[in-house]
């Protein structure tokens, strides 16, 4: 009988997807190695390094390699130019939007300044209102 692996130390293969679990994580024991590989099962570093060297001497292999090294280059300088401008532009806006902070701080000194004056000028209204309402009542 098959059950759910359960998530602890020794078994990590249990996977959760929307809160459903997956078929694949069905299992009745670990899959982990038992015992350690073999290692004259192992391939020769040797012989890999070699067969390296050999392909990297073909001349179709050199010219697409310098090919893709010299775009990835490319595609570098022209990121990093455009990150310079970025910058560049993000300096400017920094000053402007600064410049703009400061014209709104003037602007809500200025309307205070307003709102004190309008309200000078109203209180003198309704004193000569009533002046004038008191003169003509005697």
């Amino acid at each position: 009988m098959k059950e759910w692996c359960g998530l602890n130390s020794s078994n990590i293969n249990q996977v959760y997807f929307d809160k459903e679990v997956l078929p694949w994580t069905m299992c009745t024991e670990t899959i982990s190695p038992r015992e350690f590989p073999n290692p004259q099962s192992q391939p020769e570093f040797e012989e890999k390094k070699a067969m390296k060297l050999e392909a990297m001497k073909l001349p179709e292999l050199k010219e697409t390699v310098f090919r893709w090294k010299k775009d990835i280059l490319d595609r570098i300088q022209f990121l990093k130019e455009n990150y310079d401008l970025a910058l560049q532009d993000k300096g400017a806006l920094t000053l402007e939007v600064d410049q703009w902070k400061a014209e709104l701080a003037a602007s809500e000194f200025r309307v205070q300044e307003l709102e004190r004056q309008l309200a000078d000028v109203l209180e003198t209204y309704n004193n000569l209102i009533r002046e004038v309402s008191g003169a003509l009542q005697d």
